[in-house]
């Protein structure tokens, strides 16, 4: 099976990664939010755009990875990590994640997760980097065959998976947060609270962690109008960027903005437009002074729209 791997040009590496912090680093921080009921692997794909400011965005040319969908941007402190998954409409859900320094040469690697109950797999991950150096994954735990107590009632279970490189997972013990059929998991410390951002049949849901972020509880629902988020740490404060309701025919993201994580005032203007009907996944990471958006699109099979692709990036293809 061929597996897509894409190097930018230097067209797109104007990036100054040792300034990282300057924008407020998100060490600790993982984004993630996917498209539930929205397009298949074999239709989804992931473009990218990028900002100096987080606000007005341009689009690169598309797409950038594809089937693709559920993607997380995580800043190591060396280099950007972009998980994604393959298959997530499959009993078995694969997720990979690419990691570059300088935009220029990126590092392919498949991610494991061991531990998992019988028929279960691991989708829609939200990793951070924790203070202690290690990497934990939050994700949906989906049971393909059998019964659980806990979903027999109509509640999803969100789990957690530790790591010390990012690349190899093992399965925490117990449930991290379980609500009725919350979706996308989207975690980010705040101070000395966690909260995690979930989709609830098109709400934001937020939940709450006092013990490091393992145990969550239910918070509020969050009034934005849209769904499906990807949360990034400022130095004043976080922005939210979440898919808006309606608009037929497109799919707008738009985004909020907070000082504590808890209050949300929505900006003003759109931050990215797309044709197609289908739920945008996406995920937000920041390189230096840049702002970069990984975000889903329909598949389109106009061959002119993917020659265009070499003016902004190069295709590489490994077995």
């Amino acid at each position: 099976m061929v597996r897509l791997a894409v190097i930018l040009t230097l067209s797109l590496t104007v990036i100054n990664f040792n300034a990282h912090a300057g924008i407020g680093g998100i060490v600790g921080g993982g984004m993630s939010a996917g498209a539930r009921g929205g397009p298949s692997d074999r239709t989804a794909q992931l473009a990218c755009a990028i900002s100096d400011d987080g606000l007005n965005w341009t689009k690169t040319s598309e797409p950038l990875i594809e089937p693709a969908l559920f993607p997380c941007a995580v800043f190591d402190g060396e280099r950007l990590r972009f998980y994604f998954s393959r298959n997530p409409s499959s009993r078995k859900s694969r997720i990979f994640v690419k990691m570059t320094k300088d935009g220029v040469k990126w590092e392919d690697k498949k991610v494991t997760v061991s531990g998992l109950p019988a028929n279960t797999s691991a989708k829609e991950p939200s990793v951070v980097k924790l203070s202690d150096g290690r990497y934990r994954m939050y994700y949906r735990e989906y049971l393909y065959s059998g019964e659980n107590p806990v979903l027999s009632k109509g509640n999803f279970i969100i789990a957690s998976a530790i790591s010390g490189d990012g690349i190899d997972f093992k399965r925490e013990d117990g449930i991290r947060f379980t609500f009725q059929k919350v979706t996308n998991p989207d975690v980010i410390q705040m101070g000395d609270i966690w909260r995690m951002f979930l989709d609830e049949d098109s709400r934001i849901v937020s939940a709450v962690s006092y013990d490091g972020g393992i145990n969550f509880s239910f918070e509020k629902y969050i009034e934005l109008d849209g769904h499906l988020t990807s949360t990034i740490k400022l130095p004043n404060g976080y922005r939210m960027y979440y898919q808006a309701h309606g608009n037929i025919g497109s799919r707008k993201i738009y985004s909020a903005f907070s000082s504590d994580g808890e209050n949300w005032v929505k900006d003003e203007g759109v931050r990215i437009e797309r044709k197609g009907s289908s739920t945008i996944s996406m995920a937000i990471g920041i390189l230096g002074l840049k702002y970069w958006m990984f975000y889903g699109t329909d598949y389109d099979n106009n061959d002119t729209q993917k020659k265009s692709i070499g003016k902004t990036l190069k295709y590489l293809f490994f077995p």
